[in-house]
Parts: C-alpha cells; structure tokens; sequence
C-alpha cells in the first residue's frame, strides 16, 4: 500500500498590524463629567458691589441709546414767522444834533447823516445791483444789511443773505422802541411761500373752483394734484387712515396736492384762480380740509437787530438770546454791516485796521495778488484744535475804522469782541468796493471720527448759544479823513475827558521796518539784496 505522506501545512503569514486613524497619544473620548448641584451661597459685600457695577453699566447703555434716538427723533423748533405789512405815511426816521438816521421800510437798509459835514454813510451800496464784476451772489450780499452762515453736521457750510432769504419774501418786521432805537426782525431761509391755491377738494368741490377756468388752464391745474378713490386703496389699514382724515372718501374723489409740486406751476394755479374770483376764505375753507402733514425741514433763522442814536454814536444791538435756529442746522457766524460805508473805485479813503499798533489798507491799491485781510480778535481760541499753524492772528484791541471822502468813522465793539473776527479787502476782486467788516463766531464745533469705516466728516456743536450775552458794535463818527482823528476818538471812548497824568517818564518802544531781503536786477542780474524801507535818517526823524 502506498503510504501517504501527510501534508505540512504552510507556515500562516503574519497579520499585518492596521493602523490608527488617531495619534499615539490619543486617549480616546472625553468622559462626560459630574455635574454638581447647584449650592445657594449667602451673597457678600462684594457680590452686591458687583452686582450695582453691572448694573450701571447697563443704565448707562440704555440711557445712551434713548438720547441717540431721541436725537434723530428730535421735534423741530417752532419759529415765529415774522411778516411785513406796509404802513402807510409811516416813516422810520430818528435824529438828534448830531445824526440822522433813516430806514428804508421796503429793503431795511438804511442812512446816516452826518450833520457837522454833511456826508450820507450808507449801510449798503447804493449802486450794487450795477457792479460791473460782481457776481450775482455778491451783489445779494452787497444788498444785505447782515449774513448768517450756517452749517450741518458734516460740516457742510452756506452763506444766508438777508437780501434774498429774508427781504424780498417780506420774512421780517419793523417795529419803533421809543424815541431814539428801532427794532428789526428778520425770519431768514428757504422758507416756503404760501400760495393762495386749494391744498385739498372734493370732487364735488371742483367745478365751483374751476367753473370760470378754460380747459387748458383746468388741466394744468389737475397735473399738480394727486387723486384717491377708496376702491384705489387696497392696504385695509392705510384705506382706514385716509377715511379717518377725510371722511368724504367714502363717497367721492379726493384730490391733494402734490408735496412735490414746483413753485412756478403754484404761481401760474394762484394767477389763474385770481382771475377766476378764488379769494382768501376760500383758501381757509379748504385749508381746513386739508390734513397732510408735510413740513419740510429747511434751515431758518429768526435774527433780531435793534439800532440805536447816542450823540455822535451809532449803535448796532444783537441779543443772542433772540437768535433762534433748526437744530440740523447750527448757526455758525454772523457779519454785521459787511459793505457798511464801502468806497468804489472813484472813491478816495483807506481802511483803518486793528494789526499791531493799527494800520491802514489804501482804497484801489491795485494789490489783487494778496489776500484779503482776516485776523482773529486776541488770536486764536485755544479751546479749538487746529491742524497747522501757517500764520498767527491777533488783534490786540476791538476797534477798526474807515475814511471815505471828507469824513470817517471808527466802529468800536463794545461786547462780543472774544468772538470776532475782523475782515478788510479792496476793489477789483468779488467787486468795486473797498470794504471792512467785524464777523463773529457763533455755536463752535470739533470734528470727530465715527468709526474708520465711515468716510463722512462728523461734526459735534455746542448745545446753545450764550444766553446772556449780545453783540453790540457801535459807530463813531469823525470830521475828518484822518487816522490821528480815529486815535483821539478811540482814545475820548476809552477815557472821555480824563487827564492821564504821570509824573515819571512813560517807557515807549518803537518798532521800525528798516530793510528787506528783495530779488533786484544787477547789471541784468536778478540778485537778493537788502531793499531800505526805512533809513537811519528817517527813524531819527520819527
């Protein structure tokens, strides 16, 4: 038999080890942890103070919260309009033995006369609408007895001229406080005129109103009126509001006019009911109806002025407490009288200035290339930042004058000067006037940054104006063209008739310009040499 041998069986192949997806140091799962109960501890001292941190914190935050909305929320100021209503055969005129003043009641400018030489100041000028290179903007300004300028809260400024904001639409009043002041009001901005022209009518209403009207003028008039029918409403809740407001919805037309409606399409529907016998009751009556609430806020200023006569001085009073202003829009700075006794270019005459120890800028000098003269009243407010400092200004007294013709005047700021700012140019740039003026600073604002994302400037105002403070500038008269004739006047105005007497020498310290560095021609050569302002001859003689 054949014997079978028995199988060896193959050695098995070593299993290969799997690796793990998780690092050696891998523990595996967290193991949920023993939650404790909760244990109630008895409050300590310093748990309540940091409870009442807390606590304040989050008032603090409401409170914040609450006044910023309250701000953007915030109710407009209610202005008193003023109006002008001719008088007839009244006439505003005061005087006493040394001036007279007389106010034209239609453009509120006025005159003085001076008696001891004759000479008319004028407190505009008389021929500014013919300025043969002002700007139409500039003539408005010339026109202006006053200029307010304004501002928002990025910063964004505009110039108000009573001329065009205030006088031509009637927005002021002109009343007498006794025997020697006269007062005016002036409500300046783009404040809407009132056309006498139905707001809101009924369908039934609108034949009696156009019933004398041609077709093309009816038709005209419809364009600036909007139509509502109940049907027309699908929201329920705003068809409840407009049944609330005019119940005759429910059985006719409505028609109101336009928010939108241009003021040339107002004035032609006002001429053409005119013609067609619409009158002012008819106007109430459907004013009445009319229940829209559409104020637009614009910026408006309410500005009150008082002129007085004391002797030889002519005074100009400005409460500030009466200056009345849209919180959107801050008054920034006022300018009293700008073109007050300005000279053409056929005038003779300077400008007196407080720089250093005073100088005078000449009528038509012809120096277009400089600036005009602008310097703060004693330099700059500290409390103000400021980028740079490329020139510093600083006026050291609040007076500055004018000569024009046979006679001058020196304006002398009795209160207010920390906010002026004293400002002279001459003819032949925005117009043919010389001219100088006091402009004063009004609500002060500082620029802040938001937050880096936001490219606007943001700008934070005061929160008011000073409420019992004024400016009062006063005009003092002198016979004569002559800047030693202002000295004696401001010197007569600061001491009357006192003898300032010193038994010691009085120390006087005389600054002299003696030379400057000047580019001059040298054998054809332009060459930097010293050029004599002053020699030493001419020091000794002063």
């Amino acid at each position: 038999e054949k014997i079978k041998e028995p199988k060896i069986k193959k050695e098995a192949k070593p299993a290969k080890e799997k690796k793990s997806k998780y690092p050696d140091w891998y523990i595996g799962r967290p193991k949920p942890m023993k939650t404790k109960k909760f244990e109630f501890h008895k409050p300590t001292a310093k748990t309540y103070i940091k409870g009442g941190i807390a606590l304040a914190a989050i008032i603090f935050v409401v409170v914040i919260i609450l006044r910023l909305i309250a701000v953007g929320n915030q109710i407009q100021p209610q202005f008193e309009y003023y109006t002008y209503e001719a008088e007839e055969g009244t006439e505003y005129k005061m005087e006493n033995p040394f001036l007279a003043f007389e106010l034209d009641p239609v453009t509120t400018q006025f005159t003085i006369t001076q008696k001891s030489t004759g000479k008319v100041w004028h407190s505009n000028p008389p021929e500014a609408m013919n300025d043969p290179i002002a700007l139409p903007k500039e003539k408005n300004k010339m026109m202006s007895p006053f200029l307010i300028k304004y501002s928002t809260i990025t910063g964004t400024d505009d110039t108000f001229d009573i001329y065009t904001s205030s006088v031509k639409n009637k927005f002021y009043e002109i009343k007498k406080v006794g025997d020697t002041a006269f007062r005016v009001n002036y409500t300046v901005g783009d404040i809407q005129r009132e056309y006498i022209i139905p707001l809101a009518f009924y369908e039934s209403d609108l034949n009696k109103i156009t019933k004398k009207l041609s077709n093309s003028d009816k038709r005209s008039m419809l364009r600036s009126y909007r139509t509502f029918t109940l049907k027309a409403i699908k929201d329920p809740q705003e068809r409840e509001v407009m049944l609330s407001k005019y119940p005759g919805l429910a059985d006719e037309t409505l028609y109101l006019i336009f928010d939108t409606a241009q003021d040339f399409a107002k004035k032609k529907i006002e001429a053409n009911l005119a013609k067609a016998g619409f009158t002012q009751e008819d106007y109430e009556h459907y004013k009445e109806i009319y229940k829209e609430e559409s104020i637009k806020e614009v910026p408006a200023f309410n500005l009150s002025v008082i002129y007085r006569l004391d002797g030889n001085k002519f005074t100009v009073d400005i409460p500030l407490k009466e200056i009345a202003y849209r919180i959107k829009y801050p008054i920034t700075n006022i300018s009293i009288l700008p073109y007050f006794g300005a000279g053409n270019t056929k005038d003779e005459g300077f400008m007196f200035v407080p720089e250093g120890g005073g100088s005078i800028i000449n009528f038509n000098n012809g120096k277009l290339k400089q600036n005009w003269y602008y310097a703060d009243m004693y330099g700059w407010d500290l409390a103000e930042s400021r980028d740079a400092v490329i020139t510093e200004t600083r006026n050291v007294f609040p007076v500055f004058g004018l000569a024009n013709g046979n006679s001058g005047f020196i304006s002398v700021i009795e209160s207010g000067s920390e906010y002026a700012v004293i400002n002279a140019d001459i003819s032949g740039k925005l117009g043919t006037y010389n001219y100088v003026n006091a402009i004063y600073d009004m609500l002060h604002r500082e620029q802040f940054l938001v937050t880096a994302r936001n490219v606007n400037s943001q700008f934070s105002y005061e929160d008011s104006l000073p409420q019992n403070q004024k400016i009062v500038q006063s005009y003092i008269f002198v016979d004569e063209p002559s800047y030693v004739e202002m000295a004696k006047a401001y010197s007569k105005y600061l001491f009357g008739d006192k003898k300032v007497e010193q038994n010691k020498p009085v120390p006087v310290v005389v600054e002299v310009l003696g030379a400057i560095d000047k580019v001059q021609q040298i054998a054809g050569m332009p060459k930097t040499k010293p050029y004599d302002l002053t020699t030493y001859s001419q020091a000794a003689d002063i």
